[in-house]
């Protein structure tokens, strides 16, 4: 039976790599689900690098995030998704505050950026 789940994970593998391919976009989550799935399946961790690095091309995750994750899931993690991640979230980055701070730069251009920052209140 494993030798028909081997053959499923590099079916897998190389649908994703396409997707990848024709997309041309890096989604570690799909990554991750993959190394997930190899760790099921009792692949390595160099084994799953390779596969992921043949697939997923100059899009693959680096040889240390996927030992990293391939660990993780071995340390008994089950999730996929990212970790939250403490701190606070930007509140100044609004279209009103890009707004004023392009006016103020446009009315003297000469002016440092803390002198932009007292003038817009940031």
């Amino acid at each position: 039976m494993l030798s028909s789940s081997v053959r499923f994970c590099e079916v897998m593998f190389s649908s994703c790599g396409e997707f990848f391919f024709t997309t041309d976009r890096a989604d570690f989550k799909e990554q991750r689900i993959c190394i997930k799935f190899c760790f099921i399946l009792k692949k390595t961790a160099a084994e799953t690098h390779r596969m992921l690095h043949e697939d997923f091309g100059d899009n693959a995750m680096n040889q240390s995030k996927t030992f990293l994750w391939y660990k993780r899931f071995k340390d008994g993690r089950t999730y996929v998704d990212d970790d939250e991640r403490s701190g606070r979230p930007s509140t100044s980055t609004t279209p009103e505050n890009i707004a004023k701070v392009r006016e103020a730069i446009l009315a003297d251009r000469r002016q440092t950026i803390h002198d932009v920052c007292e003038l817009v209140g940031l």
